[in-house]
């Protein structure tokens, strides 16, 4: 996979939306800043292989805090696959993760440790929950401790970052459209608390080009706000 930083949101479906993207992309390049603080991620010479495919080959990257950075590149690069490793549901086969400066054990590190560092993640295949309404889809990942129910008002207040979504916070996943879902999986991963980084794979995949410049928004938002995204 070759590593590439870019500030460019993916190619959206219309020209007003082409342009929308382009002002977002100059607005980030103005207040994004390199820092000489520790990178909140950073991977060294990782490599990743299935049986006799190497999919990943000796990457290097760091990720600051507050960082938009997209990673492109064609189907079969290898993308998933190391976002799999930084979110902790994938080991690399070789090479070193390290969060906070600290190298992270393999054997040890999982979603679950992913999660407690602060690592939000948005997979491309949606992974909510269809027999729970909204609400409780949201409810599910409430920090440890707390009562986890179905908070309504506290579902309604986390997807209006969606201006005007139009989706009820008491229907049930089931019953939303795609791109529906997608927003929701979305606000479930931007929106909680103590998020330090937000993977997202493909986010825009089944988004309008008015939902995908909201989303633009919102990551530059959560970027001014320290979160790498």
């Amino acid at each position: 996979m070759a590593q590439e930083r870019n500030l460019r949101a993916p190619r959206p479906r219309s020209q007003a939306a082409i342009n929308d993207f382009g002002a977002l992309s100059a607005a980030w390049r103005n207040f994004l800043t390199e820092t000489a603080d520790t990178p909140l991620i950073s991977v060294a010479n990782l490599s990743m292989t299935f049986g006799s495919t190497k999919v990943l080959h000796d990457i290097t990257l760091d990720i600051a805090r507050g960082e938009v950075l997209v990673l492109l590149g064609p189907n079969g690069a290898g993308k998933s696959t190391f976002l799999n490793i930084i979110g902790g549901t994938l080991a690399a086969s070789a090479g070193k993760l390290i969060v906070d400066g600290h190298e992270v054990d393999p054997a040890s590190y999982s979603g679950a440790a992913a999660r407690a560092a602060g690592i939000q993640r948005v997979f491309q295949e949606l992974s909510m929950f269809p027999n729970l309404t909204v609400a409780e889809n949201l409810s599910l990942t409430a920090a440890p401790g707390k009562a986890r129910f179905a908070d309504t008002q506290g579902a309604r207040e986390r997807m209006s970052v969606f201006p005007d979504n139009g989706i009820s916070v008491k229907a049930p996943v089931s019953s939303l459209s795609v791109a529906e879902r997608q927003m929701v999986e979305i606000v479930r991963a931007i929106t909680e608390r103590g998020a330090r980084l937000v993977i997202l794979d493909e986010p825009t995949s089944a988004l309008s080009a008015r939902e995908a410049h909201q989303l633009c928004e919102l990551v530059a938002n959560k970027a001014r706000d320290g979160v790498s995204m």
